[in-house]
């Protein structure tokens, strides 16, 4: 899910935040085609765009950290390469979220994060409460900077050199799920090869021992996703056709047929869409124990896109009729199935006629089907079909096109076109309150 490439987007992502001059060539070629179709949310680089920090703006945030105490930057341990790469021993120093009222108009209860000089990167309200990953730019920090925070406050922070300058000593968190986090680093080994390095994070002890894993890869496989749950995470490897899961100090390689897409991770359990030539697209399924197998198809061979399961539902779109083009269709199906890992028992139902598919997000009994052409953003209840309308932010922003749902809230990053940058920020609202179309 997402495709991103580690060293290259990371820095763009967080070069984004102060300014970078010709940066937007560094974008990976490779995500294009893709993000022409369905930005999936997590592609944060192509996302994040140029940004001009200011050095008014790095100094009042400097000051705001001073007033925090002192962040206590720690260098990691195993990084004898000489790649220096520092952890926040007292990570809200570094940074502390600001919310502010959504524009007239948006759904009660509707705020959005205040990042006017930084890049939020990804969000997640699928654990126990909303967690966001933040890039905080280079002129309030001395580096690159990743924060893992809550709705109200800094939770981890780790800290690289300035991307531009040492593009080959990098790192940045790559996933958070039910109190834990999972980031990589890598340097460079040879003109092929470098060292890549994982390291899973407590939240609560912010504890950062050795890597869990160390790797010498090929510098075009790097790790490019990954997820994690209490007790396992996997990595999906660009340039592949395999996902790497682990859990209890044990490793197994998955694969299917074609390239891993959307990859959900739910307890021990993966589930991928496994995309292959032409319209042929599977639901795969693993665990540490064994191969990856094929858990669904559709049975009447129709297009299947935008799979997603919280592990309550499982949902997806079915296209029938391709157009001229080969990219659209005539119509298309939103299908559910309450969650299981045991393909005998999926007991797939028809939920609507749809426009158009949907794009991989699932929670609260909801299903998100993306904005329209007027920037809003859709959602059905799985249960009915019933459907509901996210107005667009305006202000000029423009909502990214794949949503969170948990715990009865919604959150979905924007952005907007600023002079010599762009601004990014973070919408955060109740289901319930979101109008019924």
């Amino acid at each position: 899910m997402f495709l991103k490439t580690q060293a290259g987007m990371l820095a763009l992502v967080l070069s984004a935040a102060t300014g970078c001059g010709a940066c937007g060539a560094e974008v990976p070629a490779a995500d294009a085609g893709f993000d022409a179709g369905v930005d999936l949310g997590r592609d944060a680089g192509a996302d994040a765009g140029r940004r001009d920090g200011g050095t008014d703006a790095g100094r009042d945030a400097a000051s705001d950290a001073d007033a925090a105490g002192d962040p206590l930057w720690t260098a990691l341990r195993e990084h004898e390469t000489g790649c220096v790469i520092e952890y926040a021993r007292n990570p809200q120093a570094v940074y502390t979220p600001t919310w502010i009222a959504c524009p007239d108009g948006m759904p009660a209860g509707c705020e959005r994060l205040d990042m006017p000089m930084g890049v939020v990167i990804d969000a997640d309200v699928l654990g126990p409460e909303m967690r966001m990953f933040v890039g905080v730019p280079e002129a309030m920090t001395g580096g690159d900077v990743v924060v893992l925070a809550s709705h109200d406050a800094a939770l981890l922070a780790v800290r690289s050199p300035e991307a531009w300058a040492s593009a080959l000593c990098q790192t940045g968190f790559e996933a958070t799920g039910d109190r834990r986090a999972v980031f990589t680093t890598w340097t460079t080994t040879d003109d092929r090869h470098y060292d890549e390095r994982h390291y899973v994070i407590d939240e609560a002890a912010n504890e950062w021992t050795a890597p869990s894993v160390r790797i010498n890869r090929l510098l075009a496989t790097s790790a490019q996703q990954l997820e994690i749950s209490a007790s396992t995470y996997v990595a999906v490897l660009s340039a592949s056709m395999k996902l790497e899961v682990y859990e209890d100090g044990r490793s197994n390689t998955l694969r299917g047929l074609g390239t891993p897409q959307t990859t959900f991770l739910v307890g021990r359990d993966v589930f991928w869409e496994d995309w292959t030539g032409g319209y042929v697209v599977r639901i795969y399924h693993g665990t540490v124990d064994g191969p990856g197998t094929v858990f669904f198809a559709t049975p009447d061979g129709s297009d299947l896109k935008g799979f997603a399961t919280d592990g309550i539902d499982m949902a997806w779109t079915q296209a029938y009729g391709v157009l001229p083009g080969g990219v659209t269709f005539e119509r298309y199906e939103l299908w559910t199935a309450p969650y299981t890992t045991d393909p005998t028992l999926l007991a797939p139902r028809r939920v609507a006629i749809e426009v158009y598919q949907g794009v991989g997000a699932v929670g609260s009994g909801w299903y998100a089907r993306g904005s329209d052409a007027s920037g809003a953003v859709e959602f059905v209840r799985l249960a009915d079909g019933a459907r509901k309308l996210l107005p667009a932010l305006g202000e000029g922003f423009a909502y990214n096109q794949r949503p969170t749902l948990g715990n009865g809230q919604v959150s979905i990053r924007a952005r907007r076109r600023a002079v010599g940058r762009f601004e990014t920020t973070l919408v955060l609202m109740p289901i319930d309150a979101i109008p019924d179309v």
